[in-house]
């Protein structure tokens, strides 16, 4: 393991702890608070030096390629998806690239939409309902990084 490899783990154990935070208060509040946001861009940040692996252009489409969507889909049916989630999958594309953040919202809607479908059938929620959308994308983007951090341990 090098140095930058190192680093990189660290970074993605920051970036876990971040979504952890994230999970709860989403899960408690319905909101998420900016200063998560800050903190998981200053993550990239901090990674674009040692970083080969994600590209400068990656990390902008990685930005977009969700959160672009996400906050379109608002516009278009109000309340339909929070804006701190729209801003967490733009950080957190900037740190983990197109691919990733694409693979992770994908599973996170998934995950979501299992639990609502859920919960319809349950007669816990009615259509109108909603409910903190934040922890399924925490949680889809907390395995990309346990992945990215099992390449670094375990090569690959």
């Amino acid at each position: 393991m090098t140095a930058f490899d190192l680093y990189n783990l660290v970074i993605y154990i920051a970036f876990l702890g971040v979504l952890w935070q994230v999970a709860k208060e989403d899960m408690k509040t319905m909101l998420i608070s900016n200063r998560h946001h800050l903190m998981i861009l200053l993550l990239a940040l901090m990674q674009i030096p040692v970083s080969g692996e994600i590209s400068g252009i990656d990390r902008i489409l990685g930005a977009f390629a969700v959160s672009l969507p996400s906050f379109l889909c608002n516009v278009i049916l109000p309340g339909s998806i929070g804006g701190g989630d729209v801003k967490l999958v733009f950080a957190a594309g900037f740190l983990l690239g197109s691919h990733r953040i694409v693979e992770a919202a994908c599973l996170g809607f998934i995950a979501a939409g299992v639990y609502g479908g859920l919960q319809l059938v349950r007669g816990k929620m009615k259509s109108e309902d909603h409910f903190a959308f934040g922890p399924f994308l925490c949680g889809a983007m907390a395995i990309s990084v346990l992945d990215c951090i099992g390449k670094i341990l375990f090569g690959g």
